[in-house]
This record gives structure tokens, C-alpha cells and sequence, in this order.
């Protein structure tokens, strides 16, 4: 999802509908932070469960929208419609808790531009090569010379 479509779902247009497209474009992001997460470990492992949590969250609801959905059908084979009133609230309560959540740290994980987030990314594997660099350095002045 772009940050404009994001932005758009962040003022409720469209949220119920875009979900589905959001947690597979998330979950193809993860595999590819996991993919890049020996160029820069810290900063990749960290997105990729960032990006996991989201996908939970979103997956977390479309499945109580399914059981909520489910429930509807039903309505009137069950005996405790009272119960079963309260039932819906609460898993409606828990649907709009997922989004929320889900809103709040996708705008945390898509909150810079794609080419801020490439030069972000180019700097932490720039440093983590840096950083290797300086270890073999290191790590080659500390063995005698045979």
C-alpha cells in the first residue's frame, strides 16, 4: 500500500476493503526484508517482525469479520439472542481494537517515501560494512605474523 493510499485508509475510506490487499502486500514486504536481512541484520529483522505483527493484526481481524459474518447468517437458529447481541459488540470491539492497531503501526512502517527508505537502508548496510570492515582490520593487526 503507498503512502497515499495509507493516508486515505487512515481517514477510514475504504479501510474494511483495502485490509485484505494491505496484509498481502505486508507479508511480501516481510519476505523481502528477510531476504535483505544480511545486508543490515538489525534494521531488516526488526522491520521484518514489525511486518509480521501487522500481518497478525489485519489477519486477526479478517478472521473475526468471518465469524462475525457467520454469526449474522445464523442469527436466528440461535436460542440467546441477547447473548448472542453482546457476543457481535465484543467482536466488533475487537475488530476496531486490530485496526486501529494496525493503523497505527503501518503508519510507524510506511511513514517514509520509498526512496527515503532505500537511502536509509543504503546507510545501515553502508555502516554494517563499515563495521565489518573495521573488525577484519582489527581482528588481522591482533595475529602475529606467521
Amino acid at each position: 500500500m503507498s503512502a497515499s493510499q495509507f493516508a486515505a485508509a487512515r481517514g477510514g475510506l475504504q479501510i474494511k476493503e483495502n485490509l485484505h490487499e494491505w496484509r498481502k502486500s505486508t507479508k511480501d514486504f516481510g519476505c523481502q526484508a528477510r531476504l535483505l536481512s544480511r545486508a543490515c541484520p538489525a534494521f531488516m529483522e526488526e522491520l521484518a517482525h514489525d511486518l509480521k505483527v501487522l500481518t497478525e493484526f489485519v489477519g486477526e481481524e479478517h478472521d473475526f469479520a468471518g465469524l462475525r459474518k457467520a454469526l449474522g447468517a445464523r442469527r436466528k437458529a440461535i436460542k440467546r439472542p441477547r447473548q448472542l447481541e453482546t457476543f457481535c459488540k465484543l467482536i466488533d470491539l475487537r475488530r476496531h481494537e486490530l485496526v486501529c492497531a494496525a493503523l497505527d503501526l503501518g503508519e510507524h512502517l510506511f511513514s517514509q517515501a520509498p526512496k527515503d527508505f532505500a537511502r536509509e537502508l543504503d546507510h545501515q548496510r553502508d555502516a554494517r560494512q563499515s563495521l565489518v570492515c573495521k573488525k577484519k582490520k582489527l581482528a588481522s593487526s591482533l595475529v602475529p605474523p606467521a
